[in-house]
């Protein structure tokens, strides 16, 4: 059957190998790569004037061959195939074309049938399809009678032509398997990122025993901290990693006194020192812990500190604070402010605003407290479902003299930040 000459149409093969080169540049999806493998049956039909052709591809589930493509006959009437392993050993190992006649009987048996709509025994041949040591499908085919039999020039171009079908559909499977992989770990990731924010609402609840406002300002400092982080153009996975920073920071409180969590009055120097050990304490908590976000645990234990000296606080400069540690020590004294505590009242904005003046350089960050207030500046036009860190605990009375407030507070922090080139 394939001895005999016959000469290929010289412009079909060039058209065709221009398609195996585009192939090279379509890895998108399955509905497109049906299309292009059955564009390709059709362009190797009319090349090798095939009356029959079935493309199979392997299946990572169980190893398979499956169809995907046909022409000339339906892709259901050809059975997902099993590859014996001495067989599958001698097609690795010399991808050629084999008639179908030169192969064991029931393995062919599987692949033709008596019956007008199935492939011929004794007029069909297959190439297999290797790349990478690897059988990853064959390519069936069937010519009439009417027609002579591929010569060897014909059949060794045929064979070229499959091989690089092969190395197309061996990076579509490693795709897949890289994509499978994929989303597995992201699967597992967030198995994992559930366990911890389980186990963290598990030491906030633990803390809300003995201080019922430590767990929800965590909450809000959490929120706060992920939309801030996001204006000041974290990835996501910066952006998580800031939100549990937030909701860890104060953590450490579990360790300090209830008297002083939940003192009404101002503490004396004594209790502001064992205060002041929580971020020290929280520290050392989750240092016992492999947290996948960097620096979570250098956020925690020095999110109070400010790159000026004070009588509580070791001198700093600004460059040992990385960014998200300014932004959880900017939320954590804003919510601080604007919340009722045992010893004072919540604070209006306009008195925050005053605040953070105060603090400007001393405490907070120029560049964080510029893109904060410009943010809650925002917020005030937002649907109060898509604020990002103004909510309506914050506001009392006309928004109008809050506004301008807060216009007045932007403007000096800009001025500021026109003067003010280094700490």
């Amino acid at each position: 059957m394939f001895d005999a000459c016959s000469v290929p149409n010289t412009d079909r093969v060039l058209d065709y190998f221009r398609l195996l080169g585009e192939l090279s540049r379509e890895m998108n999806s399955s509905a497109q790569i049906g299309e292009i493998l059955t564009s390709t049956l059709s362009a190797m039909e009319d090349v090798f004037e095939l009356k029959r052709a079935v493309l199979l591809i392997v299946h990572d589930a169980d190893g398979r061959l499956r169809p995907v493509a046909a022409r000339g006959l339906a892709v259901e009437v050809v059975v997902p195939l099993e590859v014996p392993l001495r067989l599958r050993k001698t097609l690795i190992a010399r991808p050629q074309v084999r008639a179908m006649t030169s192969l064991p009987r029931d393995f062919a048996d599987s692949l033709t049938a008596p019956g007008a709509d199935r492939l011929s025994l004794d007029r069909s041949a297959l190439v297999p399809l290797v790349t990478g040591g690897e059988l990853v499908g064959l390519f069936v085919f069937e010519r009439s009678s009417e027609w002579p039999p591929l010569d060897q020039h014909s059949s060794d171009l045929l064979s070229s032509m499959c091989q690089n079908l092969a190395v197309y559909l061996y990076n579509q499977i490693v795709l897949a398997r890289l994509t499978e992989k994929h989303r597995q770990i992201e699967e597992l990731c967030g198995r994992v990122k559930e366990i911890y924010r389980q186990a963290i609402m598990a030491f906030l609840t633990a803390i809300d025993i003995k201080d019922g406002y430590t767990k929800e300002h965590s909450l809000r400092v959490a929120e706060m901290t992920a939309a801030l982080s996001r204006e000041v153009g974290f990835n996501e996975h910066e952006i998580e990693g800031a939100y549990f920073a937030g909701l860890l920071h104060d953590i450490g409180k579990i360790l300090v006194d209830k008297d002083i969590l939940t003192k009404r009055g101002s503490l004396d120097l004594t209790e502001y020192a064992e205060m002041s050990e929580h971020t020290r304490l929280g520290a050392e908590i989750l240092s016992q812990i492999q947290f996948p976000w960097e620096n979570l645990v250098h956020s925690i234990l020095h999110h109070h500190d400010r790159p000026a000296y004070d009588e509580f606080s070791p001198p700093r400069s600004h460059s040992r604070l990385n960014l998200c540690t300014k932004i959880i020590g900017l939320v954590d004294s804003f919510d601080a402010m604007t919340s009722d505590r045992p010893y004072r009242r919540a604070l209006s904005l306009g008195e925050c605003f005053g605040e953070l003046i105060d603090g400007l350089g001393r405490q907070f960050d120029l560049e964080v407290t510029r893109v904060f207030l410009r943010t809650l500046d925002r917020d005030f036009d937002r649907p109060p479902a898509q604020r990002r860190l103004l909510s309506d605990r914050m506001l009392h009375g006309s928004p109008g003299p809050t506004r301008r407030a807060l216009s007045g507070t932007l403007q000096q922090v800009e001025q500021l930040m026109g003067i003010i080139t280094t700490y």
